[in-house]
């Protein structure tokens, strides 16, 4: 036993510096912070708190968002720490940092924040994004005058506010291509308030919502995009039952043959008494 008394003590450090390593690894990307200072009334807070929600969703589990109410009183905590410790004079400001190196953070004014740098900032303290790509595909016939006229005026002025973004994808699917058309046909017989192109799916890997024609804007498509990003659930888009206009048509049909039914029995039942 004593012969390998050497190797199991080797054997112990070798998995406790494994361990310690797994460890420090772990910590990196789980303890990123993100602190976004803000004040009530703040026209600047309210243009940047979408852009925290967003990173907040895009980082989802990679890091922790903490929202701080900044009051100007020296007396108040809140105040001193964004202040006295970080410097900061105006709000909204920013600040990032891992939480297994404290004193080691990035900051930035008011005038410094945008989405890109503060992504770029979390990547270089270790974060990932979560992996979500949300899918815009359009299925159309590339015949259709005005097929032609959807892609040009609302499905790529759409995809425009996207551009740079590589987690919402754009896919224009003419279902002349026969590849294209089974899967169109599929959408046809899951959803019944799809009548028949064009029409646009949005889906990412969990779920899926269709807009059809009828539905088809910019606002609509941007809207069930943002609702995919905050994982809400999306609007639900549905086309007017034609069978509500026919009914119009009826009614007044259907009030002649009862007034002329009724006439009918009333003569026959005369009839009868003589």
């Amino acid at each position: 036993m004593k012969k390998y008394k050497h190797y199991i003590v080797i054997l112990i450090l070798l998995l406790s510096t494994f361990f310690a390593i797994l460890q420090t690894a772990t910590a990196e990307k789980s303890d990123v912070v993100l602190e976004f200072f803000y004040t009530n009334g703040c026209h600047g807070c309210d243009q940047t708190k979408p852009i925290i929600n967003e990173t907040e969703n895009d980082f989802k589990g990679r890091i922790t968002v903490t929202r701080i109410l900044v009051i100007k009183d020296k007396t108040i905590e809140n105040y001193s720490y964004f202040h006295d410790y970080y410097g900061f004079k105006y709000v909204p400001a920013v600040v990032i940092y891992n939480q297994t190196n404290r004193t080691n953070y990035v900051k930035f004014n008011y005038s410094q924040i945008n989405k890109k740098d503060i992504e770029d900032t979390l990547l270089l303290f270790g974060a990932e994004p979560k992996k979500t790509t949300i899918l815009v595909e359009y299925y159309y016939n590339g015949t259709c005058g005005t097929c032609i006229d959807i892609l040009e005026n609302v499905i790529r002025k759409a995809e425009q506010s996207y551009v740079g973004n590589n987690s919402v994808q754009f896919f224009e699917k003419d279902i002349e291509n026969p590849d294209v058309h089974q899967e169109y046909l599929n959408y046809l017989e899951r959803y019944g308030q799809l009548q028949g192109y064009p029409f646009v799916i949005v889906k990412n890997e969990t779920s899926e919502t269709p807009i059809p024609e009828d539905d088809l804007t910019v606002n609509n498509i941007n809207n069930t995009i943002n609702a995919y990003y905050a994982g809400t659930k999306p609007i639900s888009f549905s086309k007017k039952p034609e069978s509500s206009i026919d009914i119009i048509y009826i009614i007044p049909f259907v009030i002649i043959a009862i007034i002329i039914l009724i006439v009918a029995v009333t003569l026959s039942l005369k009839n009868r008494k003589k």
